[in-house]
């Protein structure tokens, strides 16, 4: 017997083997996301953003369920189809037999990929320095007055630290 939904008390998959016994309707959100994330427009892009999120968050960066009311219904149940299977039984695309599909749409989309985390936080500690250094040089400029530049044109080089 067919149904429109799956059950997931009827399948009795293993999280070691995500894709073994996979509902139709799962492979053919896939089919049908991996389809639309192909053609370069808004919601082919959203949709890009959901799959390669998926595929690989570290790199791609992360999921917003807003993203949900930027496709058609037909795309975000698809979306829903996913993450409801995949939060109850685990796995990657490649897991589900869709690593070229993936591959071919990390090349297409390249232009996507976040920077990691790591590099991100980076940026902003820096960032957050020099707000705070640029905020205490103000400070100082208030009790000290402006720092005065000394005016280098016209003066030697240094010599190096090795000469006589």
């Amino acid at each position: 017997m067919h149904h429109n939904h799956f059950s997931f008390e009827e399948d009795t998959m293993t999280i070691e083997q995500p894709a073994k016994n996979a509902p139709d309707v799962v492979h053919t959100a896939i089919t049908r996301l991996l389809s639309k994330a192909r053609v370069p427009t808004d919601q082919g892009e959203h949709v890009a953003r959901f799959l390669l999120s998926w595929w690989n968050s570290d790199e791609w960066g992360g999921f917003s369920p807003l993203t949900l009311r930027s496709v058609d219904t037909a795309l975000a149940e698809a979306m829903l189809t996913i993450l409801t299977h995949v939060s109850h039984r685990g796995g990657y695309p490649d897991d589900y037999g869709y690593n070229q599909e993936f591959a071919q749409l990390c090349r297409q989309w390249i232009h996507l990929r976040g920077e990691s985390e790591a590099e991100e936080q980076k940026k902003m500690r820096l960032v957050a320095t020099v707000m705070h250094v640029e905020r205490r040089n103000r400070e100082l400029a208030k009790i000290y007055g402006p720092r005065r530049k000394i005016d280098l044109r016209g003066m030697p080089p240094p010599k190096p630290l090795n000469s006589p």
